[in-house]
């Protein structure tokens, strides 16, 4: 039977809130459910609408109409699974330890999290130099420029997503380190295998100046990379969220181990 040193269970016991934290990671893996969800609908609207233009042909008005409905489905999406992403980690915020700076980390990556999408709205709505034409569908976005401030607001969302993404990682990694777990310890500390492993593809693509040849060859691998770590971003929650449900339920209450004992009563006549 698989125990915990007491040092641990007595941690474990003064932090009762580790049930809400294992929800809270829970209902993260729910928003990326629905995200991928959507934008599997969202995407075939899109593909169906941007066909004629990879055609080389007119757009039709059921054309712009699969358009819109996608890209409203997208943002409609999106607004919803960041509502679950947010609503998940402020759970894990409320619930986390103290321990090797958790709460603190799970701070910054709530930060994180909500300025990203809030930065790449205020881009569109704010730091456009030319307005969208709606009335030419796909091609009148072909035609959207930005502004040096709508520029500088879609780069501070991209580095506060890539923060989010860094800020959540480590404090998986710290959950793992509160829970004495050292194989969860591995298998979050791979992820930079496999990041910086997409991340090298993608740098060669762009500044390597690859040929025709190499990049055919390697533009796949490149894909699959980034496809490894969508993957085993998701493995890794759901690793340390069984973690924290199979330790939890090895907690034990010294103080009722002599209830759970053979009592000796006097036989009776």
């Amino acid at each position: 039977m698989a125990t915990i040193s007491a040092e641990l269970n007595d941690a474990l016991r003064s932090e009762g809130t580790w049930p809400e934290v294992s929800s809270g990671l829970g209902k993260v893996l729910l928003g990326y459910a629905v995200f991928v969800a959507g934008l599997a609908v969202a995407g075939a609207c899109l593909a169906g609408a941007l066909e004629p233009l990879i055609r080389k042909k007119p757009l039709k008005l059921e054309h712009l109409w699969m358009f819109y409905a996608g890209l409203g489905l997208l943002k409609v999406i999106g607004l919803v699974s960041w509502g679950m992403v947010i609503s998940g980690q402020f759970r894990c915020l409320m619930s986390s330890t103290e321990r090797h700076g958790a709460k603190w980390v799970i701070f910054f990556c709530l930060t994180c999290v909500v300025m990203g999408p809030v930065l790449h709205y205020s881009a569109w709505l704010g730091g456009l130099a030319t307005p969208i034409r709606w009335n030419l569908g796909p091609e009148g976005f072909q035609k959207v420029r930005f502004s040096m401030l709508g520029l500088y607001l879609l780069l501070a969302s991209l580095i506060s997503s890539g923060l989010y993404i860094l800020s959540f990682w480590f404090y998986l990694g710290m959950l793992a380190r509160c829970l004495h777990a050292p194989r969860a310890c591995i298998v979050v500390g791979l992820f930079a295998l496999v990041l910086g492993a997409a991340i090298a593809g993608t740098g060669f693509l762009a500044l390597g100046k690859p040929t025709e040849a190499q990049f055919r060859q390697v533009a796949p691998l490149v894909a699959a990379a980034w496809l490894a770590v969508v993957l085993y971003w998701v493995l890794m929650i759901v690793v340390v969220k069984r973690t924290i449900d199979t330790t939890v339920e090895l907690v034990r209450n010294p103080m009722t181990m002599y209830d759970a004992a053979p009592r000796y009563e006097p036989a009776t006549l």
